[in-house]
């Protein structure tokens, strides 16, 4: 069941990072309001998902996989819809944060 709350945080947070990058959006009046909706759902979903679970070492799992979502989100949304580039240090930085998630879930 967690999984399926990894997806639609995994929706939610797509959506925010759209309208964060969205100018006509993130400069009307109705950006923070939203935002911060959108936001506290999120934040429901991740401690709703964690009570849920209950275990230590799932939840840690769980919880990588929830910040890799988050940052694979974050950093390709803006990628594909707002034609923002990395340069040489962005993609370092994205193998180097990859390579540390790999460590991690293979205990390497």
């Amino acid at each position: 069941m967690e999984w399926f709350w990894l997806a639609v945080a995994g929706l939610i947070y797509t959506l925010c990072a759209y309208l964060c990058y969205n100018e006509n959006f993130r400069n009307s009046g109705w950006y923070l309001p939203i935002t911060l909706t959108i936001g506290f759902a999120a934040v429901v979903i991740w401690f709703t998902t964690v009570r849920m679970i209950g275990d230590r070492h799932r939840i840690y799992f769980y919880s990588l996989m929830w910040d890799a979502l988050l940052c694979a989100v974050y950093y390709l949304i803006p990628i594909l819809f707002f034609g923002v580039r990395l340069d040489r240090w962005g993609v370092l930085g994205l193998l180097l944060m990859t390579a540390g998630l790999v460590l991690v879930k293979l205990r390497l």
